[in-house]
């Protein structure tokens, strides 16, 4: 999820983050998680079925991706990446024009590479 206004809690695992403007959090399969609104915001949330994810990562019930820039020591320009494909897959969907699914699908694919 990314966060590109306002403000959010989220719960992973019992353990809590505020999330802010321009941030960044993936929440890993089979990680107990809820959200709470602190604000009006503007989230862009991709949930990437697991079939999918399993067509790719063949080990993908023993990964875990590490993406969290709420926390020290995160990779700005890999982050930066990761935040401008979300952008780009949010500007394809909501326009729909002609090749959307392909464009929206080819981005996802490409973002997994970051991840």
């Amino acid at each position: 999820m990314y966060v590109v206004a306002g403000r959010l809690d989220v719960f992973i695992n019992s353990v809590k983050y505020e999330l802010t403007k321009d941030d960044l959090m993936v929440i890993n399969l089979n990680e107990v998680h809820s959200t709470q609104n602190l604000s009006m915001n503007n989230v862009i949330l991709v949930q990437i079925p697991y079939e999918l994810l399993k067509e790719y990562y063949e080990e993908i019930d023993n990964l875990s991706f590490n993406c969290n820039s709420t926390l020290v020591n995160v990779d700005e320009a890999v982050f930066a990446k990761i935040k401008y494909m979300l952008r780009s897959m949010d500007d394809v969907y909501n326009k729909q024009e002609l090749g959307y699914k392909f464009k929206f699908d080819l981005t996802s694919q490409y973002l997994s590479r970051y991840l």
